[in-house]
């Protein structure tokens, strides 16, 4: 590790046994990457510190590219699906794909979304979790949202 975050250097030890230490470090970064990433990082007399932080640097890029893209996709979501349950499906992976990524993401603008994305057919529903003094959980508005699906639909479950 220290290799990698630059805290173990050529002062520490014998500069010979760094060298050969860090370059089996490069080859062991170099042997678990794909072959198109393998020539944007492969630079002569890079030590693997440089070559951690290349890699660091290209996936913090696209990190960001696909939160920003991910975000945009649950902003636009609408109620196009058939039922609550698939609209409800879609809204969560686009959630859980962004918690992989290490993304952030605020319990009051997931509800934003959500609100937003019903039709006026279920405003009342919409009001109703609005005017809560806490937000229910996710799962608890999916419950009461299929609830007044169901309900709207003449399903009125016993």
């Amino acid at each position: 590790m220290g290799h990698l975050d630059d805290t173990f250097t050529s002062t520490i030890c014998n500069s010979v046994e760094w060298s050969k230490l860090d370059n089996l470090v490069a080859m062991w970064i170099y042997g678990t990457i794909s072959q198109p990433i393998l020539t944007i990082v492969l630079k002569d007399g890079w030590t693997s510190h440089q070559i951690w932080k290349a890699l660091e640097d290209l996936f913090r890029d696209k990190t960001k590219a696909r939160v920003i893209e991910l975000e945009s996709e649950l902003r636009s979501i609408t109620l196009g699906d058939p039922t609550i349950i698939n609209f409800f499906t879609k809204m969560t992976a686009i959630v859980d794909m962004l918690a992989n990524i290490g993304a952030k993401f605020p319990k009051k603008t997931l509800f934003t979304h959500l609100l937003n994305a019903l039709t006026l057919r279920f405003d009342n529903i919409a009001t109703l979790i609005c005017h809560r003094s806490l937000f229910p959980t996710f799962l608890q508005a999916h419950s009461m949202i299929t609830l007044e699906e169901s309900h709207l639909n003449g399903d009125h479950p016993s």
